[in-house]
């Protein structure tokens, strides 16, 4: 695996599919709220909404409960929330995360990408990686 985590949220409830011609269509309260979350993250991570807390418990290790910034585009939000961030496969140093928004088009000397790299480089460092595991074993918590 390379590259960056996508920002993304999880979120769990009841959805609705439809399947077309044109391929399918999903709606509902969880699809909704993890687009939320997704979207009003400041780093790139990914995170379980409030409605996917169960997982917390159903996956130990997977999670970590870390400080996030939020984009905060309509000074509603806070510049930070507590979160259930899900821990990372492999942690990059600063300069790989520069080079990695860089190779997705971002702008790496603006202002607003200079915080959300220095964002994602320090809730990599607090959260860490998962453990390596086999034959879909809960992986163990990682040091």
């Amino acid at each position: 695996m390379s590259g960056l985590p996508l920002r993304g949220a999880i979120a769990r409830g009841e959805y609705f599919e439809r399947k077309t011609n044109w391929g399918a269509i999903w709606a509902g309260k969880p699809i909704a709220e993890a687009h939320r979350w997704a979207e009003s993250l400041g780093a790139s991570a990914c995170v379980a909404a409030k409605s996917a807390e169960c997982l917390f418990q159903e996956s130990p290790g997977w999670f970590s409960k870390q400080p996030v910034r939020m984009r905060n585009k309509d000074k509603c939000q806070p510049e930070q929330m507590e979160c259930q961030v899900l821990k990372y496969v492999k942690v990059f140093d600063l300069e790989q995360i520069k080079s990695e928004f860089s190779k997705h088009g971002k702008n790496a000397d603006s202002e607003e990408v200079k915080l959300k790299v220095h964002s994602t480089w320090e809730l990599m460092k607090a959260v860490g990686t998962v453990s390596n595991h086999e034959g879909g074993n809960s992986p163990s918590e990682s040091a």
